[in-house]
């Protein structure tokens, strides 16, 4: 008996069997990536994954971290590699479920998109109202490499350089908001501005660019200097 028992547990073991188990079905790998131009060394933050952080390649990838793929991103920091200077501003991205895409792209145009969902629109909203204010409809902003669409990447530069503008309209009137509560203001005021139910809101728009620095003005006026604060319509 003790044989016969032994030559079965050996024959059990070589086919794999002597028990049950069990697989997970390994979660997807989610990439991303990072550009005003492509942002080396820049750090990618996690918003709604206890602010877990990793750091871009010299590419701009990045890699999501487990746990943490359906989370939005900010990115701030690293050198844009487009200019060779350091990057000074914030760029987020909303949160993607892992079926919708393995790649994601954090731009400045990915800003203008996750202000609009902070506005109250929904993603397909906030997609759509920003693809059509800047004249790009027919993209998939929330995926495409701005480095290889040379009318997206257009588009992506020039609204990085009018967040940049409006950042120092107001900085130079003084105040105490900081860097980063400007940028967000700042995208947030240019983001409804280009949403505004007009059929001239674009961002070359005198419309446009007043309503933008009129709102990021008005937002931080608490920061500013009284005499500033009290004379806004003229500033």
């Amino acid at each position: 008996k003790l044989t016969t028992l032994a030559i079965a547990t050996s024959l059990l073991a070589a086919c794999g069997g002597g028990g049950s188990s069990s697989s997970t079905p390994a979660a997807p790998t989610i990439s991303g990536l990072a550009v005003d131009g492509p942002l080396a060394g820049a750090t990618v933050t996690f918003t709604e994954c206890n602010n877990a952080t990793t750091t871009t390649k010299s590419d701009g990838t990045f890699t999501f971290p487990q746990g943490c793929t359906s989370s939005p991103v900010t990115v701030t920091g690293g050198i844009d590699t487009a200019t060779d200077l350091p990057f000074t501003g914030e760029i987020k991205a909303p949160a993607r479920t892992a079926t919708e895409q393995n790649t994601i792209v954090v731009s400045p145009i990915t800003t203008l998109i996750q202000a609009s969902i902070a506005a109250g629109a929904t993603p397909a909203e906030a997609t759509q109202q920003i693809a059509t204010a800047l004249g790009l409809a027919d993209k998939d902003l929330l995926s495409i490499d701005p480095m290889k669409d040379q009318e997206v990447y257009a588009k992506t530069v020039a609204v990085q350089q009018m967040v940049e503008q409006i950042q120092a309209v107001v900085t130079s009137l003084g105040g105490s908001t900081t860097q980063a509560d400007l940028n967000t203001v700042a995208f947030s005021a240019l983001q409804a501005a280009l949403s505004a139910p007009t059929s001239d809101n674009n961002l070359t728009s005198t419309a446009t660019i007043t309503a933008a620095i009129s709102a990021t003005v008005e937002a931080v006026k608490e920061d500013l200097p009284a005499e500033t604060a009290a004379n806004l319509a003229n500033v």
